[in-house]
């Protein structure tokens, strides 16, 4: 039931009560006015004609004692007009009176006074065809004899009347108060029920509402806190009830995202949350994170592989350069040795022409000397072209290895160009000393 009708039906049920509250109130006061109308009229009625009848019935009797007094004829013809008018008018305010509503012993008393009544208005006409006939003594003996004892017997039933009336009044007044005091009661406890079922009902609606916004609220700031282990326990089926489960849908939701950046901070890429719609922010970002944390880890793989291809050719390239290193490391020592023979060789070179030069000295001097001594330079010279000639295999050699290593090795390739660039200007070197030599041999000559 939703709080809407919950409400409604709440505020129809006090409507309601309070309605038959009303209506009981209204209920209670017709009652209570019916009963005082009935009183009315038939107490404060019922008394009143009681009175006009005594009064009436006294009126005859005075009319009957004023009659037997009066002497003359037309006076006393019109105090009996008087006294039947009087009668006449009693028995119809009786004949209104009996026709109320009357209590069982008032209707009793009614009785027995009607037949007093009717006892006493004929002996009360005695009376009066006697004064009107002139028997003045008769009509006298008459009225004290027989209508005065009827008259007699009448009042005490009248009285008894009034006091049955009054009674009655009484009794119907009572009841009158009985009944106003039930409706005040009646209305106090319909109040009193409609307040009570009015709280009943808005404790039951704050109770229930209370205590589902206060489970909502409690999960909402587990929710704040991280704490995603919370659960909402509204079984109702109204608006209330709804939240209470888009709550628990909502934290359904954010548990499966946790899991997947729980399973992505883990490595586990195969968790992509499905997102709720194209407007879930949240879901879609998350599956977009997953995605590319996908494609950048396919990306990795694939440098990975690519490196690995790499580090194998790098591998083989340096296993290479390696050996050639190991070439040229040999061929340098073999270009050091040669490089050594040809120290020596120069140095031998060098001792020949100081030699040279002291044997030019002696042939300026001795002619003879001179034609030996250049016969031994021409030997020395021999001895130093092929030791330039040696030389220069070698480091033809050198150059050949250097030139192997430098396509193998990119940086022994400086290294062994300046060797032969050395060895060239030592080879240069070497052909202008041949050169030198060779003038000064045919300048010798």
């Amino acid at each position: 039931m939703k709080i809407k009708t919950k409400l409604l039906v709440t505020v129809g049920l006090i409507l309601g009560l309070t309605a038959l509250m009303g209506g009981t109130a209204i209920w209670g006061q017709r009652q209570a006015t019916e009963v005082t109308r009935e009183l009315y009229q038939t107490e404060v009625t019922g008394l009143a004609q009681l009175a006009e009848v005594q009064y009436r019935l006294a009126l005859v009797r005075t009319a009957a004692a004023v009659v037997v007094n009066q002497a003359d004829r037309e006076a006393a013809r019109k105090t009996v007009d008087q006294g039947h008018q009087d009668e006449k008018r009693a028995l119809e305010v009786l004949s209104s009176y009996k026709a109320l509503s009357l209590a069982p012993e008032a209707r009793e008393n009614l009785a027995k006074l009607e037949a007093a009544i009717a006892a006493y208005l004929p002996a009360k006409e005695i009376t009066y065809q006697l004064a009107l006939e002139g028997k003045l003594q008769e009509a006298s003996k008459n009225m004290v004899a027989n209508a005065r004892v009827r008259f007699a017997e009448m009042t005490p039933l009248l009285d008894e009347a009034f006091t049955l009336a009054t009674r009655n009044a009484e009794k119907r007044y009572e009841q009158v108060e009985t009944q106003s005091a039930q409706s005040s009661v009646t209305t106090l406890v319909m109040l009193l029920v409609s307040i009570a079922i009015g709280l009943a009902g808005g404790l039951y609606l704050a109770t229930g509402l209370s205590k589902g916004i206060r489970s909502a609220a409690d999960a909402a700031r587990g929710i704040a806190r991280g704490e995603l282990d919370q659960r909402i326990d509204i079984r109702s089926k109204d608006e209330l009830g709804e939240m209470g489960r888009s709550f628990q849908e909502m934290i359904t939701y954010l548990k499966d995202i946790a899991e997947a950046a729980d399973a992505l901070s883990q490595g586990d890429l195969s968790r992509q949350p499905k997102p709720k719609s194209d407007r879930d922010v949240l879901g879609v970002a998350v599956s977009r994170m997953v995605s590319n944390m996908q494609g950048i880890v396919g990306r990795i793989r694939a440098a990975a592989g690519q490196v690995a291809d790499s580090s194998s050719q790098a591998g083989a390239a340096v296993s290479q350069t390696s050996s050639s290193m190991e070439q040229m490391a040999a061929s340098i020592t073999q270009v050091s040795g040669n490089a050594q023979s040809l120290a020596a060789a120069v140095e031998e070179t060098s001792s020949s022409i100081e030699e040279m030069a002291a044997s030019i000295q002696q042939v300026a001097g001795n002619a003879d000397t001179l034609g030996a001594a250049v016969s031994q330079t021409s030997a020395s010279i021999e001895q130093m072209a092929a030791s330039v000639q040696q030389v220069s295999q070698n480091v033809n050699e050198a150059n050949r290895v250097a030139e192997q290593s430098s396509a193998a090795a990119q940086e022994g390739r400086q290294a062994v160009d300046q060797t032969i660039a050395g060895m060239g200007e030592i080879t240069r070197a070497m052909s202008d000393v041949v050169t030198v030599i060779g003038n000064l041999g045919k300048s010798s000559e």
